[in-house]
């Protein structure tokens, strides 16, 4: 009986091996002697070659729309150009749902560790999580110069994370550390890479202490943004633009003791509603991310009506085809004796263009000093109107 089984079991595998022979031959012959017959392929196979040339030229047509639409919001287009001969709607809703502005700017390993960092939001809450790079991103630690190139990249999408996303108010980013280590087991060399609190006792931001006060802080501020998000429905974004901006100036003041922890957040600007410039400026793009409409942080050096230069943040907003600057910290200056807020005053910095906004801002696109130096749009040259 066993010797029976052993002859089937010869007599399938001579079969396969006569099968294989014969298509391999076929091929041969196919090709070398009866040449690229397209309409034969298409009648063995079933498959059209129009419908596959069809399908390579619309993804090329796509890489193409994807690569001017990166280009553009990167570096910015001199009178917006692309934008403005474009008919392309894929490529209109794709800029107004852009909020990762500074991700795009990211080389391909800073860009992979970003993507961790998206990917571990939930887990960040805890203020003590251990991020594992993966190896497609520790590998390259076996290139020359590897360390270098993976702080680099390391520092880069950290400070790219955080200026595109405002909601991780309760992060500290001082305390956010890439760690090595490395063994050895003969000629072999493994790594491991980690991104935690290192030697503190968590990452938290001074303010918190907890996954649960993360996250009733974060119910907060849902529940404010859902109802100025009910508020705006119906609105052209300029008047939502304008709308925010309002609150903001309406609602939020200057924290002149610079003392409150929150200052610098989300948080501090609408559950505290005392804030400095970058509370401002993050509030106004946590709000527009939410609406779709373009809105980026910009950092650099303010020349305040006194003359005196100091450290500043305002934000860039994308509205009928071109970027425009909002600074709504100046809209809501100090009036001394209390006296009544203008709209002169209120609307001085709202919606500007370059050519008066340059006046007294300077940007400065470094946001770490270890970091990388981004680039920010190209503004109109002439206000809103």
């Amino acid at each position: 009986m066993k010797k029976i089984g052993n002859f089937v079991l010869a007599l399938i595998q001579i079969v396969i091996i006569l099968a294989l022979i014969s298509l391999i031959c076929f091929c041969i012959y196919f090709f070398l002697y009866r040449g690229y017959d397209v309409d034969k392929i298409e009648e063995m196979t079933g498959v059209s070659f129009d419908f596959i040339n069809e399908n390579i030229t619309i993804a090329n047509e796509e890489n193409k729309e994807n690569e001017q639409l990166q280009n553009y919001i990167i570096t910015g287009v001199e009178d917006n150009n692309v934008y403005k001969n474009s008919n392309n709607e894929q490529i209109i809703n794709k800029l107004n749902a852009e909020k990762n502005f500074f991700y795009t700017q990211l080389n391909d390993v800073a860009k992979k560790i970003y993507n961790v960092f998206v990917e571990n939001k939930e887990n960040l809450k805890t203020g003590v999580y251990e991020i594992t790079l993966p190896n497609s991103i520790t590998n390259v630690l076996y290139q020359t110069n590897g360390d270098s190139i993976l702080a680099e990249a390391f520092q880069d999408s950290w400070d790219a994370f955080i200026y595109d996303n405002t909601d991780m108010f309760f992060v500290d980013t001082a305390k956010i550390s890439l760690l090595t280590t490395k063994s050895t087991w003969g000629s072999n060399v493994n790594y491991k890479v980690t991104i935690g609190k290192g030697d503190n006792i968590n990452y938290f931001d001074d303010a918190f202490s907890s996954y649960d006060q993360v996250q009733n802080a974060i119910y907060e501020l849902e529940n404010v943004k859902l109802q100025m998000k009910n508020q705006l429905m119906g609105f052209s974004n300029y008047d939502k633009i304008k709308k925010v901006h309002d609150w903001l100036v309406d609602n939020l003041e200057y924290d002149t003791t610079l003392s409150r922890q929150n200052k610098h957040n989300i948080y501090g600007a609408f559950i505290e509603r005392k804030v400095v410039c970058e509370g401002y400026a993050k509030a106004l793009k946590y709000i527009l991310d939410d609406l779709d409409i373009p809105c980026i942080l910009a950092k650099g050096i303010g020349q305040n009506s006194k003359g005196e230069s100091e450290k500043h943040m305002w934000n860039y907003v994308y509205l009928d085809n071109n970027w425009y600057a909002i600074d709504v910290t100046w809209d809501d200056p100090i009036i001394q004796g209390g006296g009544k807020l203008t709209n002169d005053l209120k609307y001085e910095n709202f919606l500007k263009g370059s050519k008066e906004f340059y006046k007294n801002h300077i940007e400065e696109g470094q946001i770490s000093i270890e970091g990388k130096t981004f680039s920010y749009p190209i503004l109109s040259i002439n206000d809103y109107e």
